[in-house]
């Protein structure tokens, strides 16, 4: 059981996060500005098994919740107008079957990191043939003016 938290800061630098038991703390450098946030959480989770990720366009962290079992209402003791639920990593309890919520970070290797070593996939993306894949999208008209693009 895990809970994905993230900022949305662009180019951030010198990026700390601190896990405490009960919260933790976000540290930046943000367009040169110190930005500095702490977020006490609902429950408890597990400061050494608690991470995070910067990929330059946001901060992704992964806490570990220290009890495993019903989900958390909430993610703070008091609700936060400026906390949303992303959707996008919403992973219902019923569906896990005993997988990894938060794997790591989306189930890329190491945390994404800087991503590295993606372009030496085998196959491409995945073994993914584009030209296949425009061909059955068909009837989409192709780009005008633009040989092999259909135009």
């Amino acid at each position: 059981d895990v809970l994905m938290v993230t900022i949305q800061v662009v180019d951030a630098a010198d990026v700390a996060v601190n896990f405490e038991a009960e919260a933790f703390e976000f540290k930046a450098k943000v367009g040169g500005n110190d930005v500095t946030m702490k977020l006490e959480l609902k429950n408890e989770v597990i400061p050494e098994e608690s991470s995070f990720v910067n990929t330059m366009r946001e901060v992704q962290i992964k806490m570990k919740k220290k009890e495993e079992g019903p989900y958390w209402n909430s993610l703070t003791k008091k609700k936060m107008n400026n906390v949303k639920i992303d959707w996008s990593r919403w992973v219902d309890e019923d569906e896990l079957d005993g997988a990894d919520a938060g794997g790591e970070f989306g189930g890329m290797p190491g945390g994404m990191g800087d991503m590295g070593g993606m372009g030496g996939m085998p196959g491409g993306m995945g073994g993914m043939d584009m030209q296949q894949m425009m061909a059955q999208m068909g009837g989409m008209g192709g780009m005008g003016g633009m040989p092999g693009m259909g135009g």
